[in-house]
């Protein structure tokens, strides 16, 4: 169990920060990122402007790869729901 008064050393920017600022990491000793979240922000930012279009073109891949998936997920929910409705308002009927 963390304590969030406990400090670590940031790997990345070498600060002595709390741990409540490291992200967690189950596969780690003490069970934290060895960067706290500040430096994998800027990482991630430095990344995304470096290479804009490569996250929109997964994705733009994903969303057509599942779309038949997709399609028929919905296509079930909207009869389920439909039916629901039916049965609420067959049993009010017969309610009443």
């Amino acid at each position: 169990m963390m304590i969030l008064n406990e400090y670590k050393v940031c790997s990345k920017c070498k600060n002595n920060i709390r741990v409540c600022f490291f992200g967690k990491d189950k596969n780690r000793v003490d069970g934290l990122n060895y960067n706290c979240k500040s430096c994998i922000n800027k990482k991630q930012k430095s990344s995304n402007e470096k290479n804009p279009g490569r996250n929109a073109g997964h994705c733009r891949r994903n969303y057509l790869k599942n779309h038949e998936k997709r399609v028929s997920y919905q296509k079930k929910y909207n009869q389920r729901k439909k039916l629901e409705k039916l049965s609420e308002i067959i049993n009010e009927n017969m309610a009443n």
